[in-house]
C-alpha cells in the first residue's frame, strides 16, 4: 500500500513540474518574441549539440516506446537517470525537461490505471471464474486469482479463493483449503458485508467440505464446526431471500440433518418448526 501512495504522489508531483515547465516556457517565449533571431552556422550547430543533449531526447523516446508496451519498471529508471542528469545540467526550469517529464507523467498515470481501473483484467478474471467452475482441475481458478491480486480485486479475490476451497476440499492436508476459506470469509465479510450471498457461498462451501470429510473419518469437531457455518448460511439467507425462499429452505434443512447427527433434536426440532409445512427433514 505504501509503494501505491508513493507512486500517486510521485505522479501528483511530476504533474505539476511539468505544467510548471510549460507555463514558464510559453512566459519565456512571449518575452523573447521580439528579440532579433539568429541563425547558426553548422559549425556553431555542432559545438552546441552536447552529449546529453544528444543522449536524453533518445533515452526519452526509448523510455516512451517501454511505457507503450507495458515495460514500466525499466522506462522509470531510463526516465529517472535523463531527469536527474538535465536537472543538474540545465537546472529544473529547462525546456529540456519537458520531454522526459511529460513522459513520466504518463508513464506513472499508466501504472496507477493499470493497479486499480483495469477493467479489461476484471472481465478475464470473472470469465475464468466461469470456466473455473466447470474444469475438473484448479488452472483457470488459479489464474484468476493471481490476476485478482495483481490489480487489487478484493471482490473478486474472494470469490476465487472460495472456489479454490471447494476444489480444494479433499486435500490431503485440509490446513490448505482451510485457509482459502478463511481467506475468502475475511474478504467476503469486508467487501460484500455480512449479510450477502457471497458471504453465505463461503460458509455453505466451508462447511460441506467439513461434511464431505466428516463422512469419511467420524470427527466430532468437523461436524460441530459444519454445525456453525451451515447456522450462518441460514442467517445471512433469511435475512437477504427471505425465510421460505428455496435456498433458506434447503440450508436449514442441512442445520436439522446435522443437529440430529449430534443427536440435538431439541433444537433440530425448532429448525424444523421454521420449515414449510409441506417440507420436512429427510
Amino acid at each position: 500500500m505504501d509503494d501505491d501512495f508513493t507512486c500517486i504522489t510521485k505522479l501528483i508531483d511530476i504533474y505539476i513540474m511539468y505544467i510548471g515547465l510549460v507555463r514558464d516556457l510559453k512566459r519565456k517565449n512571449l518575452c523573447d518574441i521580439n528579440k532579433p533571431q539568429t541563425v547558426m552556422t553548422s559549425q556553431e550547430w555542432d559545438n552546441n549539440l552536447t552529449e546529453v543533449l544528444d543522449w536524453a531526447p533518445i533515452q526519452s523516446k526509448t523510455a516512451s516506446f517501454l511505457v507503450d508496451i507495458g515495460e514500466y519498471t525499466i522506462a522509470e529508471d531510463m526516465l529517472n537517470e535523463v531527469i536527474t542528469t538535465l536537472v543538474e545540467k540545465y537546472g529544473k526550469d529547462s525546456k529540456e525537461l519537458c520531454e522526459p517529464t511529460y513522459c513520466m507523467v504518463n508513464l506513472l498515470f499508466k501504472k496507477v490505471n493499470k493497479k486499480y481501473f483495469s477493467k479489461d483484467k476484471q472481465y478475464l478474471g470473472r470469465v475464468l471464474l466461469s470456466c473455473g467452475y466447470f474444469e475438473r482441475g484448479t488452472s483457470c481458478l488459479e489464474e484468476a486469482k493471481n490476476m485478482f491480486e495483481n490489480i487489487n480485486d478484493q471482490q473478486g479475490l474472494a470469490v476465487a479463493l472460495y472456489m479454490l476451497g471447494e476444489k480444494n476440499q479433499y486435500h490431503s492436508d485440509l490446513s490448505i483449503p482451510t485457509e482459502m476459506f478463511n481467506k475468502s470469509m475475511g474478504l467476503c465479510s469486508s467487501m460484500f458485508g455480512k449479510f450477502h450471498l457471497n458471504t453465505a457461498r463461503c460458509a455453505q462451501l466451508h462447511g460441506q467440505m467439513l461434511w464431505n470429510n466428516w463422512t469419511n473419518n467420524r470427527k466430532p469437531e468437523f461436524l460441530e464446526n459444519c454445525l456453525v457455518l451451515y447456522q450462518q448460511e441460514v442467517e445471512i439467507l433469511c435475512e437477504v431471500q427471505g425465510d421460505l425462499h428455496p435456498n433458506t429452505v434447503r440450508s436449514r434443512e442441512d442445520v436439522i440433518i446435522i443437529l440430529q447427527k449430534l443427536g440435538r433434536d431439541e433444537e433440530a426440532k425448532k429448525y424444523q418448526d421454521q420449515q414449510p409445512k409441506e417440507h420436512s427433514a429427510l
